[in-house]
């Protein structure tokens, strides 16, 4: 899937398209999650910001245990 990742503000699991993978979970700064989700966008179905939304660091790490998945 290329180098791009989406941060969802639902639960996608059972839902989401096979060519996606979810891969990972916010368990801390969701404050920063809530404020991108803040920002306006083109059109609630499609979701492209009217400004510009960058990350500037991200630290990805494993898990203890991998988070329940709702089945």
């Amino acid at each position: 899937n290329d180098s791009q990742f989406f941060i969802s503000l639902v639960d996608l699991a059972g839902r989401l398209d096979r060519l996606y993978t979810i891969f990972g979970q916010v368990v801390t700064g969701t404050d920063v999650v809530d404020a991108i989700a803040a920002v306006p966008v083109n059109d609630p179905r499609v979701g492209v910001p009217l400004d510009l939304v960058t990350i500037d660091s991200i630290v990805i790490s494993g898990a203890a245990e991998p988070a329940p998945t709702g089945d």
